[in-house]
């Protein structure tokens, strides 16, 4: 499953049940090539850069995880909101960017985002949802988030928005 981007998470209770949950990575009508992929989409790559990676479903942690160190990102990825806040706390200039889920237990990503925010304000974040309408742009803009990404998401989409909300946040540092 690793080999081909996926992953597979088991989740059991004794007397209830068990349930496997099996992810792979949408694949088009065609399967190509990972060289005729490429060569058809640009997909940008990291150079390094700290993302903060924060989805309450493990095998989404995963499986982003995954996706953005494919990227050539370094990532820290969180499960627990209370982790997330934690571990930025410890060392906010340590992170160049934040992707977090919006829906999770204790604060929404947009929460989260707003209190990383308050130590460090010109980190850029990206907001990931299954939900079409979960806020405004203009809210989405106030709060510092670079992109909204409706899930599924793409590893090329990924890249997209990883690599416009840091180029935007170079720009802004240079200006």
């Amino acid at each position: 499953m690793k080999n081909h981007g996926g992953t597979i998470t088991v989740y059991s209770e004794p007397g209830r049940g068990t349930t496997f949950r099996v992810y792979f990575p949408a694949l088009g009508p065609e399967v190509k090539s990972a060289e005729q992929a490429a060569a058809t989409i640009a997909i940008p790559k990291g150079n390094g850069e700290h993302v903060l990676l924060v989805d309450d479903e493990e095998s989404l942690m995963i499986l982003g995880r995954n996706m953005l160190e494919r990227l050539g990102y370094r990532v820290t990825a969180c499960c627990r909101v209370v982790e997330a806040l934690s571990t930025f706390s410890a060392q906010p200039n340590a992170f160049d960017l934040i992707v977090t889920d919006q829906t999770m237990p204790v604060l929404t990503g947009l929460l989260l985002i707003q209190e990383l925010r308050k130590l460090r304000p010109d980190i850029p974040a990206i907001l990931c949802t299954g939900f079409s309408k979960v806020t405004t742009p203009e809210a989405a803009a106030s709060a510092g988030i670079s992109e909204i990404l409706r899930k599924p998401i793409s590893l090329a989409s990924l890249a997209q928005a990883v690599h416009k909300a840091l180029a935007q946040h170079r720009a802004n540092s240079r200006a």
